[in-house]
């Protein structure tokens, strides 16, 4: 109970500071989404936190998360000449592995660089992998900080992550850096990459 308390009144702090944002400012309204992403899913793992949860926030989701949604959904997605030749050499090395570029998971809008066919090789699938939540994200530069000599991934990359795992995918992250190192190596050491990445997800 108290652990309810304590969520519910995080989210009731999260839910007046999202009543202050210009609604009209996409960026702003992409970020809320995720607030009622998290807030769904909460609930749905603790189903006796959405009677805890105070009238505003209900409130709030009345007025919110429709337009939410909508704008993180339209948010403009680019494909990197880095995802073309990851996509290239998954192709090259294992037919049919991808199931769909530039998909769109239903329940959060998260975009996704690549769904994966388990089925197609399922000697590289990870153990437990669900059918059709076995995903590929392709991290430029934006999706990290450099911390010291360090490269961490950003808050919005991690919350991300947690709630694509938290909905089922299994995700392989394929960071810049590491391609980078190989961009000009041929398809053999190419596919030796992809192959420890695809057996050992995040």
């Amino acid at each position: 109970a108290h652990k309810q308390a304590v969520r519910a009144g995080l989210y009731e702090r999260l839910a007046r500071e999202a009543e202050v944002v210009q609604i009209n400012e996409s960026m702003h309204l992409s970020q809320i989404n995720q607030f009622f992403v998290d807030l769904s899913l909460s609930c749905s793992e603790d189903p006796a936190l959405e009677k805890s949860l105070p009238s505003s926030i209900n409130s709030l989701r009345e007025t919110l998360e429709k337009p939410a949604a909508a704008a993180f959904a339209q948010a403009s997605t680019t494909t990197s000449r880095l995802q073309n030749d990851i996509v290239n050499a998954l192709k090259a090395g294992w037919q049919g592995i991808i199931a769909e570029e530039e998909a769109h998971d239903p329940v959060s809008g998260y975009g996704l660089d690549m769904l994966l066919d388990a089925s197609a090789v399922p000697e590289l699938a990870p153990l437990g992998c669900a059918p059709g939540k076995w995903a590929l994200e392709v991290d430029g530069p934006s999706h990290f900080l450099k911390v010291g000599d360090r490269r961490q991934p950003t808050r919005s990359t991690l919350l991300k992550r947690t709630h694509l795992q938290r909905l089922g995918y299994t995700l392989v992250s394929v960071p810049y850096w590491d391609w980078d190192k190989i961009r000009r190596e041929g398809l053999d050491v190419k596919l030796q990459y992809l192959e420890d990445k695809l057996r050992n997800p995040l």
